[in-house]
């Protein structure tokens, strides 16, 4: 879906020194327990009305109707950033090669299981490549502790230094897409330098919106280090990093 803040209504303070950590599509797959845990704070982020207004979306939206849906998003270069605050996942992000805009001929999601059919994209140009960031969710007592930008500072650190590795450098960027409802969190993207590439107008009950809105697709260029020596390790820090709190 959107690209947008997503809390869950737990509350608590967050210790110092939480960090974050990758977990790749296939670590995932081999993780129930994992697995279970990111469904379950992704749908409960986005279930919470301090997410979607329930005057505009009836029902709440769900992001993953069912596990294999987070499978599928992954696919096989998916890639999650969480932090854990113990046993408990309290954070997370993830990034998935970049696949074209959602289609507007999805079936409207009504919180029913595999009433989601995903066709074609609505648009999809073959030269366009980078990532997207998707389902960023931070439980709603870990608030203002910067959890979300820690998730998303692992995220592009891993996917510069991927670009790294394979040659990339010197006037070489890498793009960050999103994809956000304009009316929930458009102006928040583009203050952060994020650009308007492309807007559909989805009609009324799309997500169970109550209205027409737009869907604004946007980017955003990151410089790749250039790679002086094959040893040099890419440290980036916290103000770095993509700014954000995204879903789709």
């Amino acid at each position: 879906m959107s690209a947008t803040l997503n809390q869950t209504t737990e509350t608590s303070t967050a210790p110092v020194g939480l960090q974050s950590r990758l977990y790749y599509a296939k670590d995932i797959r081999a993780d129930p327990a994992l697995a279970t845990s990111l469904w379950e704070l992704v749908n409960n982020g986005y279930r919470n009305p301090k997410s979607y207004d329930p005057k505009a979306w009836d029902p709440l939206p769900i992001r993953f109707a069912t596990i294999q849906e987070l499978y599928e998003m992954l696919g096989d270069d998916g890639v999650f950033a969480a932090i854990h605050d113990g046993d408990k996942l309290i954070a997370c992000a993830s990034a998935t090669p970049w696949h074209g805009d959602i289609s507007w001929q999805s079936s409207m999601r009504r919180g029913k299981e595999n009433d989601l059919v995903i066709k074609t994209p609505a648009y999809f140009d073959p030269n366009e490549k980078g990532w997207e960031l998707k389902a960023v969710v931070v439980l709603e007592g870990y608030l203002k502790q910067g959890l979300a930008t820690k998730c998303l500072t692992t995220l592009q650190n891993y996917l510069l230094e991927r670009e790294m590795a394979n040659g990339g450098d010197g006037d070489a960027k890498l793009r960050l897409w999103v994809h956000t409802v304009e009316f929930v969190n458009g102006p928040y993207w583009r203050r952060r330098g994020w650009k308007n590439i492309r807007v559909h107008r989805m009609p009324k009950t799309f997500w169970g919106c109550t209205t027409e809105f737009d869907l604004v697709v946007m980017a955003k260029d990151v410089d790749i280090p250039v790679q002086k020596k094959s040893e040099d390790v890419l440290h980036l820090k916290a103000s770095d990093a993509t700014v954000a709190v995204v879903e789709c």
